[in-house]
């Protein structure tokens, strides 16, 4: 607490919308280690406020209250979370779990001058779910503006070399984290984004960024056995932040903790240079080709905008609706027609090795 008894605040620039957090200096570390790389922006185009309060008696008492109301409807704002809604008056919602940690949020819709379109407030019983339940907020705020401001967001991992952004796209179990280790290990990348970014069209220019959404690296056991930086860092006893057990089958580090490893920067944003879609092709050499203009919508509607993730494509805070599978389709086109797309195949896991040192000699920019 400021010594006037007031929460301090903090300003978070993601891009399209800077946040004003309103929250425990406590809750406000625990944001920064995903959210302070984000670099400022002058006149962010949309401003929203969010204010997080740690108060289990009221958020167990609103919560009673709400139980006795029927609800307008359900939401997923994770894989595992469930939300119960209820729609306000003034167009926003209220959000109550059906399970888990006791904790509600509500979205108020707000003045709509001086580009505050919502406030956000989230009541939590304990400081840990606060935390974590403001950063997911927070994501689907980047992404929602991002989107409102024509930006359409995929699913890739990303480095920066020479100021210039490399996606790494494919499906699942193609390789992505580890060619992004890789590069970083082999060729000192910057960190970009280890599962999702944000493509931003400069219309003017012709050109894009590509912004990293501060996510967990995800590192399945084969690719840090596979990765000597990773491979040493396990054997020496690495304790993530976020706890030593497996995630879905998966170790999950921090950005910052990752690029730490690694001796590298973490970089959110950066022009993009190209796209590389990972193939697994088994009995074939190890390749990357460049794809024709007429071949690269294709590949990126297979990989980087597949639409298989509902948490990240549904607005379940209500706050700007979703782009359509339409708005979607153009947006990755004009990606497609200007920005350079390669095929990299691998024919097994050990293959993947090879790859790094093969994509800095790539052309857009891409230099070690």
């Amino acid at each position: 607490m400021n010594r006037d008894g007031t929460m301090p605040t903090r300003r978070y620039n993601c891009h399209a919308v800077a946040l004003d957090v309103h929250a425990p200096d406590a809750v406000l570390r625990e944001i920064d280690v995903y959210f302070a790389a984000m670099p400022p922006v002058p006149r962010p185009p949309n401003t929203v406020q969010l204010t997080l309060v740690h108060n289990a008696r009221e958020t167990r008492r609103r919560l009673e209250q709400l139980a006795h109301r029927p609800h307008d409807g359900h939401a997923q704002g994770h894989p595992q979370l469930v939300y119960r809604l209820w729609q306000r008056g003034d167009g926003g919602r209220l959000l109550a779990p059906t399970t888990g940690d006791p904790h509600l949020i509500t979205v108020a819709a707000g003045p709509r001058t001086l580009h505050r379109d919502v406030a956000v407030r989230i009541t939590a019983a304990s400081s840990a779910t606060l935390t974590r339940t403001a950063i997911r907020v927070m994501r689907q705020l980047m992404i929602r503006y991002a989107e409102r401001e024509g930006a359409v967001s995929g699913h890739a991992a990303g480095v920066v070399l020479g100021g210039t952004a490399l996606v790494v796209a494919g499906r699942p179990g193609s390789g992505k984290t580890t060619v992004a280790l890789g590069t970083a290990a082999r060729c000192g990348a910057a960190l970009l984004a280890g599962d999702r970014v944000i493509c931003h069209p400069d219309l003017a220019r012709g050109t894009w960024q590509v912004i990293g959404l501060p996510l967990a690296w995800r590192i399945a056991p084969g690719t840090a056995r596979s990765v000597p930086t990773l491979a040493r860092a396990l054997a020496a006893g690495l304790n993530p932040r976020r706890g030593e057990a497996l995630v879905d089958g998966k170790y999950e580090l921090t950005g910052a903790e990752t690029a730490g490893l690694f001796g590298v920067p973490v970089l959110p944003v950066a022009a993009l240079g190209c796209v590389v879609v990972l193939e697994h092709a088994p009995g074939q050499a190890v390749s990357v080709t460049e794809l024709a203009p007429d071949d690269r919508m294709p590949a990126l509607a297979e990989t980087l905008f597949h639409p298989d993730d509902q948490l990240f494509t549904t607005d379940w805070l209500g706050v700007h609706p979703p782009l359509t599978g339409a708005a979607v389709a153009e947006r990755a086109a004009r990606l497609a027609q200007t920005v350079p797309v390669y095929r990299a195949t691998w024919p097994e896991p050990a293959a993947l090795a090879v790859l790094p040192d093969l994509l800095v000699g790539l052309p857009a920019g891409l230099t070690q």
